[in-house]
């Protein structure tokens, strides 16, 4: 993955600055942030992973938190063009 850039994009239902303030006290302060209604993008469940590819279309879709899905969302994240 450090020969492939990855782009992450945080979708909030919250408005920025709220959004933006939790991902600063997650140390999580390079990731871009949005405003967005959950059910407007397809997202049922959160949290929810996209892997946009870089045409734009989702290639894959990770729901749910845990260990599993971390483990699950970097594997994934390896494999990305």
């Amino acid at each position: 993955m450090k020969d492939k850039p990855v782009n992450i994009i945080a979708v909030f239902p919250q408005e920025l600055t709220v959004a933006k303030k939790f991902l600063s006290q997650s140390g999580l302060e390079s990731i871009q942030v949005r405003a967005g209604s959950p059910i407007q993008l397809g997202i049922r469940a959160t949290p929810t992973v996209l892997f946009v590819n870089s045409t734009g279309i989702v290639v894959d879709v990770v729901q749910g938190a845990g260990h599993a899905s971390a483990t699950e969302i970097a594997r994934k994240m390896e494999t990305m063009n």
